[in-house]
């Protein structure tokens, strides 16, 4: 580990090096470039110390090509090796110019060979790993003859405490976010009275009884919905376009608002679109967001087929295929039965009626075929 951190620190110093030897060529000062493409002499243009932050030389290459070179080009002391007078009127983007000046850099006799120093490391590092070097020789388990299995089998033992060091502490963070969760929706469902405390023990009361009887994923704007009982004055088919919107979801969003079916219909669902919002609001301030917006895509769809229009005239204006269409109204049916398990008798009645509604044609005549279900 020390030897791994003294070669970080030597690389570093090296860079800090070679960076500052970069801010100190000059006009006419001939460098060798060490690393890349263009490896080797180069004559400076222009230092070109004021460029990003950086020194960024322009330099004319050997083979008449004129660039810019950074601290990457080098791996050392950017030390010159010559110098060739430039002519005051040298123009860099002259071909003339560049093949006179490229011509005499390489007329001149000097060593060209990238040359490579690095960083002197610290003698205080020196001195620890020399020491560490001697206390390992002096162990007893220097001179075993299978002391390299050994090691590597160390090695895979530390390794794997780390392993479980580390998935442990992801385990914890994550019951601690469980946990934390868990007391912000608590928090919520004592807001909305489907839990009170006695005791500092929390209970359910029988609002919360019916939240604990329905199985989808948007009960709790279901359960506020039978609560202020915007229901109840629907025909099945409104019903069923109504309960849509909390089942449906889009695969992809269309852009345009969806055609919703007009009268008691659109006014539930615009009820239960705001009971969403009055959720979300009430979520965000305990910084929770776990309701799903409704979505309208479906409700004049199955409206249309509670009614007993034709499949292929539902479809028509419609990108749902039949096989969305099937499972959607098989997943609405079932919401509903869950409905009238736990609503009053007039909602109870118009839910059964809107399952009987949808429950015709494709979806009766699919519902033992188990390739389709899969």
């Amino acid at each position: 580990d020390l030897e791994k951190q003294a070669s970080n620190q030597g690389r570093i110093d090296l860079l800090q090096q070679t960076l500052k030897s970069v801010e100190e060529l000059k006009r006419g000062d001939v460098i060798v470039i060490t690393v890349g493409r263009r490896i080797g002499p180069a004559v400076v243009l222009d230092p070109g110390n004021e460029i990003e932050g950086q020194p960024r030389p322009l330099v004319l290459t050997a083979h008449r090509e004129v660039r810019r070179l950074s601290v990457k080009d080098f791996s050392g002391d950017v030390l010159p090796v010559e110098r060739i007078a430039i002519p005051k009127g040298f123009d860099a983007r002259s071909s003339r110019a560049r093949h006179e000046l490229a011509q005499k850099l390489k007329n001149r006799a000097f060593d060209a060979r990238p040359r490579k120093k690095s960083a002197p490391r610290s003698a205080d590092i020196d001195a620890s790993i020399a020491d560490l070097r001697h206390r390992m020789k002096q162990h007893p388990c220097h001179g075993c003859t299978d002391r390299e299995q050994h090691a590597r089998w160390a090695e895979r033992y530390f390794r794997t405490e780390r392993e479980i060091s580390g998935l442990q502490k992801q385990i914890d963070h994550r019951t601690n976010i469980l946990a934390r969760d868990f007391e912000r929706v608590c928090s919520v469902m004592l807001d909305l009275r489907y839990l009170v405390k006695e005791n500092e023990d929390y209970v359910v009361t029988e609002d919360g009884v019916t939240l604990r009887r329905l199985h989808v994923e948007s009960e709790l704007i279901l359960a506020e919905s039978l609560r202020q009982d915007i229901f109840a004055n629907l025909t099945p088919e409104e019903f069923a376009a109504v309960i849509s919107v909390l089942v449906f979801e889009s695969r992809r969003d269309e852009g345009h608002a969806a055609k919703l079916p007009r009268g008691n219909a659109e006014i539930a669902i615009r009820e239960v679109i705001s009971i969403w919002s009055s959720l979300r609001e009430l979520e965000a301030r305990h910084g929770l967001a776990t309701v799903r917006k409704p979505d309208t895509g479906f409700a004049w769809i199955i409206y249309k087929w509670a009614r007993g229009t034709k499949l292929a005239s539902v479809l028509q204006e419609s990108d749902l295929s039949a096989g969305d269409f099937v499972r959607t109204t098989r997943r609405l049916v079932d919401v509903m039965e869950q409905i009238a398990a736990v609503a009053s008798d007039d909602v109870r009645a118009i839910a059964h009626a809107a399952c009987d509604a949808v429950q015709r044609g494709i979806i009766t005549a699919l519902e033992d075929d188990e390739e389709f279900a899969t």
